[in-house]
């Protein structure tokens, strides 16, 4: 792919190891949502201009608008890793889809909301092409242990998510291990997707409107999409066109986990809280 290119790739732990460097020509930056605007403003100050950055991209709405604000400054670009929305079948639905106003359903198994909803917000929006005007977890959202571990948490529950035309998205986990199932229902069709580890063959079945696709290896999809920004032909959204979509998220963790919230406004999500619940 960089068959013209002589392409350096290091990995480092500390901000200190990368002060030596020259030349950066692109940031990955996967920590966790607390650590990465101090990490962004370092390597601001070393004149990286582009960066690829992980979600939820920060831990507070104070720190998301900081960060678009210190990277339009700095005349940088952040790509955020929203990969999903460019593989099957996603990409084929797109194009399913004529009516203006559509509903999404969205079941997971044992999982989080935090840990999943960026990515099937993103996915939504970008099948009705609009930004979500607010996200709304209902009453039966509960804490629980992230997968990563105490002492990181995560929401388990149902909420809804709406756009200005009023296309609807309903996410919800429940208490059995499955696949996520989905279904889109605009006014003349309804589509229905199933998540399922089948390595061996993808299945479509379009003259009913049902799909089945393997679940996306992340390290594999994310690689494809990283010597796209290294070939400088990026696909991936950058932070301008999704900050309203993470902006609305943040809004209701903020709200339902306040208790949580450290001296600074931070959320404890995706990093360590020093406070039991």
């Amino acid at each position: 792919i960089c068959r013209n290119k002589k392409i350096e790739i290091k990995y480092f732990k500390s901000l200190s190891q990368i002060k030596l460097l020259k030349n950066i020509s692109l940031a990955i930056i996967a920590t966790n949502s607390y650590e990465r605007l101090n990490i962004l403003k370092e390597l601001l100050v070393l004149n990286v201009k582009t960066f690829l950055l992980e979600k939820i991209l920060f831990s507070s709405i104070k720190n998301l608008i900081l960060a678009r604000k210190l990277i339009d400054e700095k005349n940088a670009t952040a790509y955020v890793n929203y990969c999903y929305r460019y593989t099957f079948p996603f990409t084929k639905i797109s194009h399913l889809i004529s009516a203006n106003k559509i509903s999404m359903f969205v079941e997971l198994g044992e999982t989080g909301l935090i840990t999943n909803l960026p990515h099937w917000i993103d996915i939504f929006s970008t099948i009705t092409g609009e930004k979500i005007l607010y996200f709304k977890l209902k009453k039966n959202f509960k804490f629980f242990d992230s997968k990563r571990g105490r002492p990181y948490l995560d929401i388990s529950g149902e909420g809804d998510a709406i756009t200005q035309s009023g296309s609807l998205l309903n996410i919800k986990t429940t208490n059995k291990h499955q696949y996520p199932k989905i279904k889109i229902k605009d006014n003349k069709k309804e589509i229905t997707i199933n998540e399922k580890l089948k390595l061996d063959q993808i299945t479509e079945m379009s003259r009913e409107n049902k799909f089945s696709f393997d679940s996306p290896m992340v390290s594999k999809t994310s690689g494809d999409f990283l010597f796209e920004l290294i070939n400088n032909s990026p696909r991936l959204p950058i932070l301008n066109t999704i900050f309203e979509n993470e902006k609305s998220i943040l809004e209701e963790i903020e709200i339902k986990m306040k208790e949580f919230i450290d001296s600074k406004g931070n959320v404890p999500i995706t990093w360590i809280i020093h406070k039991k619940f």
